[in-house]
C-alpha cells in the first residue's frame, strides 16, 4: 500500500471525524420508564451530530489563506450502553495536500464548534451528554464502486479498518481491488463500497460498505466473497483489524 505525501502532508479527499460520546445520568434513564433509545440514540443524538456537521461548512479553518471547499457525506453512529460512537465523513471537492498543522487547528475549531452544538442539543432535550473523544484523520480514497443497490437509501453502514503485515501490502491492495471491493460491491443490498488510505488515527486501511440493511452480511452472496480461496490467503496477514457495524445513517446533504 502507498502512501502519497510530502513530509508530514497528505493527499487528502476525505476528512473522516470521529466523535465518541457519554451519557450523564445514564443508570438513572436506564432505571427510568423513559423511552431510553428515543431520547438517546435518536433525537439528542441527532440533532447534536446535525448541528455540529452542517457547522463545518463555516467552521473550518482556511487553508493557505483560502476557505476549504468540502461536501458532507454523511453521519453515522452507534449505541453502547452510555456510550456513542460516530463517523462524519466530509469529502473535499478536489484532493488536496493537507498538513498536520491544518489538521491540529480544524480538530480545535470543530471540537469547540461539537461542545457548542451538544450543548444547545442538552438543554432541549434535558438530559447530559459528555465529548470524550474527538479524533480528525485524512483519508486518501483508493476505490468508490457502486453497488448491486446503488440506486436505494443505505441504512447500515460497516467499517472495515485493518493495518497489513510487512511484505503483504501489495498483495492486500490487489486482493481488495480485483476481488474483494468489486465482489462485495456487487452483491444484492450493497449500496457502495468505498476503500481509503487512513493516514492519521487507527489502522492504514479503511474499507466502507453502505448496506440496505445487516441482513446482508450474511447473506450467501456476501459470505461466498468472504470465502474465497484469495481471500483465506490474504486475510490472515491483517493485524489490528477493527470491525464496526453502524445501524444509524443521517443523510447530510
Amino acid at each position: 500500500m502507498s502512501s502519497t505525501h510530502v513530509g508530514e502532508t497528505f493527499i487528502t479527499d476525505v476528512i473522516l471525524i470521529r466523535i465518541n460520546l457519554s451519557m450523564a445520568n445514564f443508570e438513572e434513564y436506564k432505571a427510568s420508564s423513559s423511552p431510553l433509545s428515543g431520547i438517546f440514540s435518536n433525537e439528542l443524538i441527532e440533532a447534536a451530530l446535525r448541528n455540529m456537521a452542517h457547522g463545518v461548512l463555516d467552521g473550518l479553518p482556511l487553508l493557505n489563506g483560502h476557505p476549504l471547499k468540502v461536501r458532507l457525506e454523511s453521519c453515522v453512529f452507534r449505541q453502547e450502553e452510555a456510550l456513542v460512537f460516530s463517523h462524519v465523513y466530509v469529502s473535499l471537492h478536489q484532493a488536496t495536500a493537507i498538513d498536520d498543522a491544518f489538521l491540529n487547528d480544524a480538530k480545535e475549531v470543530l471540537r469547540a464548534l461539537f461542545e457548542k452544538s451538544l450543548s444547545l442539543s442538552v438543554a432541549k432535550v434535558g438530559n447530559g451528554l459528555d465529548l470524550t473523544r474527538m479524533e480528525l484523520s485524512r483519508l486518501t480514497q483508493i476505490s468508490n464502486l457502486p453497488g448491486y443497490s446503488a440506486s436505494e437509501k443505505s441504512l447500515i453502514h460497516y467499517v472495515v479498518q485493518t493495518d497489513v503485515q510487512s511484505g503483504w501490502e501489495l498483495e492486500i491492495d490487489h486482493w481488495y481491488a480485483q476481488e474483494h471491493l468489486p465482489g462485495l460491491a456487487s452483491v444484492p443490498g450493497c449500496v457502495v463500497a468505498k476503500r481509503y488510505l487512513n493516514h492519521d488515527a487507527g489502522p492504514k486501511s479503511l474499507a466502507c460498505y453502505d448496506l440496505l440493511s445487516q441482513e446482508t452480511l450474511i447473506s450467501k452472496a456476501w459470505l461466498a466473497v468472504r470465502a474465497t480461496p484469495w481471500a483465506s490467503q490474504a486475510r490472515p496477514h491483517f493485524i489490528n483489524t477493527q470491525r464496526e457495524i453502524y445501524p444509524h445513517v443521517l443523510a447530510l446533504t
